[in-house]
């Protein structure tokens, strides 16, 4: 049996506006198969990930923003 390895916490929180990781990928206009593949969210996606789900870049991907 294969080990589910555990999301990345800054997918999670889009995911977990919009529902699923096929339903981000369609929000963003990506192959699900895409999103599937990401181990964290891509540095050009956040911005927009950002303004599509509220959700804020500094959760999205902390080893790059910091709160302020």
């Amino acid at each position: 049996m294969r080990k589910r390895k555990k999301m990345d916490p800054g997918i999670a929180a889009a995911v977990a506006v919009t529902g699923t990781r096929y339903r981000l990928a369609k929000i963003l206009g990506l192959r699900p198969s895409a999103v599937l593949q990401w181990r964290q969210i891509p540095t050009k996606r956040i911005i927009e990930i950002e303004k599509l789900t509220g959700v804020p870049r500094e959760q999205l991907r902390p080893d790059l923003y910091r709160k302020v």
